[in-house]
């Protein structure tokens, strides 16, 4: 196990986090897809019959909900899964999964509590992305002839990137409270402030995951968007093809997450690891732990 645990800069979590991945396929892809059937089929027939309008707040709910339900059933258990493998645990991948799933069961406060405060970062981001788009609005508009027409294109672009800056900053400040609430034995609030604790000097690693993983579904979708669309038109010529087409759509994007989940999962693992081993040593600690105690040498307390 301690031959794995060193520093590693953020391109090299990201390259092991794709090796991890490529490894143990089957078995992420196993532990993600559950999850993914079950949000389609809430989607489908749950969300169908609340009748959720158009508005914005209508879709933060939306997408809380979606975020909330794809954290809890498969990125937690899949962090769990990639420490484990990472950390070189022997198991078969049934026995992964399961173990993965008991130890989400186990640790249902204190992950309850990591996802709140994921979506309270995530909400922040979104609120903040607003603000600045209001600010934008307000500010004043020169006609298109106008020498100073630029001064609009400038701060417009300003407050577009300095948004999203804050929405990204939003997301990855509370994400490793996420992999503290799995692979540590604490409660609630030690699991966030563990978190927040080891934050530092991870933000552009988790900066790349979040792209990695984007990007990953973004590939997986274009990979069956060209069937999907000879499939619409196929059906949008019958009756109720449309409605037949938005849901197989639906189906399939959902589909598309199970292959990309477990890249920002793997990564939250790997990244958790490496930070405890920048900032507390927990290689040393590994390696302790391996060798023999020396006669009249207590190790019990080494964690």
């Amino acid at each position: 196990m301690s031959e794995r645990l060193r520093p590693m800069a953020p391109g090299e979590v990201l390259d092991q986090t794709f090796r991890l991945y490529r490894r143990h396929f089957l078995t992420f892809l196993c532990t993600a897809t559950p999850a993914c059937v079950l949000w389609y089929l809430f989607e489908t027939f749950a969300l169908s019959a609340m009748k959720l309008d158009s508005s914005e707040t209508a879709f933060i709910v939306r997408i809380g909900l979606e975020i909330a339900a794809m954290t809890w059933a498969a990125c937690l258990p899949l962090t769990w899964i990639a420490g484990g493998r990472w950390l070189s645990r022997p198991n078969r991948p049934m026995a992964s999964i399961a173990s993965a799933f008991g130890r989400l069961l186990r640790r249902t406060v204190s992950a309850a509590t990591a996802i709140a405060v994921f979506l309270l970062g995530g909400l922040c981001g979104f609120l903040l992305m607003s603000l600045m788009s209001a600010i934008e609005s307000r500010f004043p508009s020169f006609p298109f002839n106008s020498p100073l027409r630029a001064l609009n294109d400038i701060f417009s672009l300003l407050a577009g990137t300095a948004g999203f800056g804050l929405l990204v900053w939003s997301l990855i400040s509370p994400m490793l409270v996420l992999p503290a609430s799995m692979l540590e034995d604490l409660g609630p609030i030690a699991t966030v402030r563990r978190g927040f604790h080891l934050l530092r000097g991870a933000q552009r690693t988790l900066v790349f995951l979040l792209a990695a993983g984007a990007a990953i579904h973004i590939v997986a979708w274009g990979l069956v968007n060209l069937p999907l669309e000879i499939v619409y038109a196929i059906l949008s010529s019958r009756e109720g093809g449309v409605t037949v087409y938005l849901r197989l759509q639906s189906a399939v994007q959902n589909l598309a997450f199970a292959f990309s989940l477990p890249i920002p999962s793997i990564g939250l693992a790997l990244t958790y690891y490496n930070q405890r081993v920048i900032r507390e040593g927990y290689d040393i600690q590994a390696l302790l732990a391996e060798l023999p105690p020396a006669a009249g040498t207590n190790v019990s307390g080494l964690k």
